[in-house]
């Protein structure tokens, strides 16, 4: 089983404007501001552990894929993780140092978050 592991910068989470009342995720430019990769759920499992070894709660699983209410498009707003803040977190607990220094199985993983981050991507889990 894999997990698509996404990342979004430069969005607007707002009504789409198409009449049906459905509110969605718009972009500046979807091709720079859109990042995808595939994880199986090995590396998901293998991350959240190492992470919440140092740090719990920075993940966000949310799926911005459906359409939803006005209600939820502003849970998601408020709910996706602030990349600042994760590698404030990540800084402060010495995460990349560790998993490296343990020789983690995640440390690939955890260093393309880091990177993402540091792009202003803010990271989730879409099932």
């Amino acid at each position: 089983m894999s997990y698509s592991i996404n990342g979004i910068r430069n969005f607007k989470i707002g009504n789409l404007m198409d009449y049906s009342g459905d509110w969605g995720v718009t972009f500046n430019n979807e091709e720079e501001d859109w990042i995808s990769t595939d994880w199986n759920s090995n590396f998901v499992t293998l991350v959240r552990e190492a992470i919440e070894k140092y740090a719990p709660n920075i993940f966000g699983e949310i799926d911005l894929g459906q359409s939803m209410n006005e209600s939820e498009a502003k849970w998601i707003e408020k709910s996706l993780p602030n990349p600042s803040n994760c590698i404030e977190i990540f800084n402060m607990n010495s995460i990349l140092s560790k998993a490296k220094a343990e020789k983690h199985k995640s440390y690939s993983k955890l260093l393309w978050l880091y990177e993402n981050w540091c792009e202003g991507f803010s990271i989730f889990i879409s099932y």
